[in-house]
């Protein structure tokens, strides 16, 4: 028996053939089954979900090889479509996100033939989870330039209305016409910065003020480095205004909470730039970014097996990382909804006062996925009543 694609999954993706959609959903489906991207252990899972004993593993393969030889145009409308159902499922309208986080940051391993794949990726913080909102393949082991991400952003701001969020992200990606770009696009930051960078404008703007919030101005950046060292200081760090290229920014240092003596010096403070108004916002805000590598981490080794992807080509990367992505999404989406009435066994408390959740919301909810989703017809019918606006959670995005 052969089954059919609902009409109102099949609404998400008007521009494909029913026989694309399943094809792609069965793939979706496998990479969940089978823990991983590589197309080899895939198709390993399609007997169990079709049900189908009789067709040899070696047919299974060449249909999800097929899937991959789809016109480039195509690729790409499928990547989006995913993208944009990940976030309908999430309960917010593609371009207008109510969520105030963005972070960046990016991985990269060796692929197929020794060729380095380099994701540079922009998600979207929900409930402290990073969501993937977009990603390109910049295929080099280096760090992205300044110019790879002013193009990256220029890409996603068209598909995304990202004015006045809040960018978080690592000591790579500064410079200064980055962020004048981020500036003028009206992204707000709060970026780390290495150990040195911007001292000259530090210390460039010295005056007296008898303004509580302005009492800092007078030091300089190795006073500024002395202050965020003592004790008083340990939580609420040091700031100061100044301006780098015309454009107003604090400029803040506090010690680095997990450093202990005989680690490396370096990593004793860190050190924010940041266009938000105060620095103990600055400094619990950035606290955030580390959900990024999270979401990496439950791509890579502890989801997915994204570094086993056995493919070649920009957008075909592309499509199967929209695929991973959005099955990322239906598990994070349903830890959330587990976990809404909290048991206490349910947080962690750690000896400096912080709580976590004993299971993140993405396990939790891929475990939960696999109590129910056994076949494709399951899957299917998990994903049509997903789909249904009415049974779209409406408060998801809270921090």
């Amino acid at each position: 028996m052969t089954l059919e694609i609902p009409a109102k999954i099949i609404e998400y993706f008007p521009d494909h053939k029913a026989s694309v959609v399943k094809n792609m959903l069965l793939l979706a489906q496998g990479i969940y089954k089978a823990k991983s991207v590589n197309l080899e252990e895939v198709k390993n899972e399609l007997p169990d979900l079709l049900a189908n004993k009789t067709t040899l593993p070696d047919s299974h393969y060449k249909r999800l090889t097929r899937f991959f030889l789809l016109p480039e145009k195509e690729r790409i409308k499928l990547s989006q479509k995913l993208l944009a159902a990940s976030l309908k499922v999430l309960g917010a309208e593609k371009r207008h996100l109510v969520n105030s986080y963005l972070t960046l940051d990016g991985t990269k391993w060796k692929g197929p033939e020794g060729c380095y794949i380099h994701l540079l990726s922009l998600c979207i913080v929900v409930n402290g989870v990073s969501i993937p909102l977009w990603w390109e393949d910049l295929a080099k082991k280096g760090h992205s330039s300044q110019a790879e991400r002013i193009a990256f952003f220029r890409e996603a701001l068209k598909h995304y209305e990202l004015k006045c969020k809040c960018l978080l992200a690592d000591r790579e990606y500064i410079g200064r016409e980055f962020l004048g770009f981020l500036s003028e696009e009206h992204l707000k930051l709060n970026i780390r910065l290495p150990k040195g960078v911007y001292r000259e404008e530090v210390d460039a703007a010295l005056y007296r003020s008898t303004n509580k919030q302005a009492r800092d101005q007078h030091l300089r950046y190795s006073a500024m480095e002395r202050k965020a060292r003592l004790p008083k200081y340990a939580n609420t760090g040091v700031s100061k205004e100044i301006k780098i290229d015309g454009k107003p920014y604090l400029f803040i240092i506090f010690r680095n909470q997990k450093w202990k003596v005989g680690d490396d010096p370096k990593e004793e403070l860190i050190y924010l730039i940041t266009t938000l108004n105060k620095k103990r916002k600055a400094i619990k805000a950035y606290r955030i970014r580390w959900s990024i590598e999270c979401c990496f981490k439950h791509l890579k080794s502890k989801g997915f097996d994204l570094e086993a992807i056995n493919l070649r080509g920009d957008t075909k990367i592309m499509l199967m990382v929209a695929l991973v992505s959005f099955m990322y999404t239906l598990c994070v989406v349903q830890g959330f909804l587990s976990l809404r009435k909290r048991k206490k066994s349910d947080r962690k408390k750690y000896k400096d006062g912080q709580v976590f959740l004993t299971v993140s919301y993405f396990k939790k909810g891929k475990a939960f996925l696999r109590t129910i989703l056994h076949s494709f017809y399951d899957f299917v019918t998990f994903l049509n009543e997903v789909f249904d606006p009415k049974n779209i959670p409406k408060s998801l995005f809270v921090q």
